[in-house]
């Protein structure tokens, strides 16, 4: 009878025992949900203050375009009574080792490549430089492709997929022994200082070999993901505490552009130059988000700092003919709140991006192509 009883009572406390272990587990796993509601709540949080400075920038940026173009306007009017004033100005990747291409030269009626350059029906001729932003070709045909359709223009895409707009270290500014495919490559081999076989694979090169740019209205800039991503391209070689980094200007991003957008206005005078600052980026690693435009710095400062020296650089040289597109502005749409519709892995445009930013781009040409008139 009391080997029965013993039995019965190591029962009721292994079952009580296991209860307890249950109920622990289950308190355990509440904890745990508890842990990561909140910190879902935090990072929602975070990204919306996060949106609201992208908001409060793009305001800024264009309050100071517009008061620019307004004083640009009243200037011009003095000048000339008889004239409409100066044209309007405003606003406005790949990881670097990857050179994918999809450079092309595109008609607006048939959407065939030009190969002569003739295309008598077009009202424009757009050339276009930078980076897998530009070069991507989606199933609507990509920004360029777009652009081409809604200016009525005729296209020729330079854009190379991995490319910055300074040299890398290794790269050498000698005409003689020149290797970069950097936006400086294209400035140069469009200048004809340098042969185009540096371009050899690319797609680029067929069209710059077809391109006669003594035609062309528009360059089209858009350059500086890449310059932030390799961690090799310092944005400015002046420091903001009032060192000079001892490197030459073409191996820092504001310097390239402003190399780049000089020559371009020296050598084509009838053309205007429409320089685009990067727009707002997610960046991951694998699957795990580690900043944004706002948030991450490698060491040369956020892509938003990128962002700013490209509205410099744009604005110093307004009066000859450069116009500043803000990728990183309202006006573009790509901010925390849209970057879901219009990026498709942080960076690269989707479909609906790529529409919405050769929207932008369009209505920036052809207010101010038509404006001439």
């Amino acid at each position: 009878m009391n080997g029965n009883q013993n039995r019965i009572k190591r029962f009721r406390h292994g079952g009580s025992t296991l209860l307890i272990g249950v109920l622990a587990a289950f308190c355990i796993m509440a904890v745990i949900e508890i842990i990561h509601g909140q910190n879902q709540v935090r990072a929602e949080r975070e990204k919306r203050a996060l949106a609201e400075e992208n908001r409060e920038l793009a305001e800024k940026i264009q309050e100071l375009t517009e008061a620019q173009g307004d004083l640009n306007d009243e200037n011009a009017g003095q000048k000339d009574s008889g004239t409409d004033g100066a044209a309007d100005q405003g606003e406005n990747a790949d990881p670097v080792s990857d050179h994918s291409v999809s450079a092309n030269s595109a008609s607006a009626q048939d959407g065939d490549h030009e190969t002569d350059g003739d295309g008598e029906d077009s009202a424009m001729q757009i050339v276009f430089m930078g980076d897998s932003i530009l070069a991507d070709e989606s199933e609507n045909g990509g920004v360029a492709a777009l652009v081409a359709q809604a200016c009525n223009a005729r296209v020729y895409n330079m854009a190379i997929g991995g490319t910055t707009a300074a040299l890398l270290p290794d790269e050498a500014f000698d005409f003689n022994n020149w290797t970069s495919v950097s936006f400086l490559g294209v400035v140069q081999a469009a200048l004809g200082n340098i042969g185009t076989d540096v371009f050899e694979g690319y797609k680029a090169k067929e069209v710059m070999d077809e391109c006669d740019f003594s035609k062309t209205d528009y360059f089209v800039v858009n350059y500086g993901i890449n310059d932030f991503l390799c961690r090799q391209v310092a944005r400015s070689k002046y420091l903001e505490n009032g060192d000079v980094l001892d490197i030459k200007s073409e191996y820092t991003y504001v310097g390239a552009l402003e190399i780049g957008v000089v020559n371009l206005l020296d050598n084509f005078p009838d053309a205007k130059v429409i320089l685009i600052s990067p727009h707002y980026c997610e960046i991951f690693e694998g699957d795990k988000y580690i900043g944004n435009s706002y948030t991450l710095d490698y060491g040369c400062g956020t892509l938003v700092d990128y962002c700013g020296l490209c509205s410099y650089v744009a604005l110093q040289h307004e009066k000859d003919g450069v116009i500043f597109f803000n990728g990183m502005g309202e006006d573009c749409g790509i901010d925390a709140y849209s970057v879901t519709d219009y990026l498709v892995d942080g960076i690269h445009l989707s479909a609906q991006g790529c529409q919405r930013y050769s929207d932008c781009i369009s209505r920036r040409i052809l207010a101010d192509f038509y404006r001439e008139e």
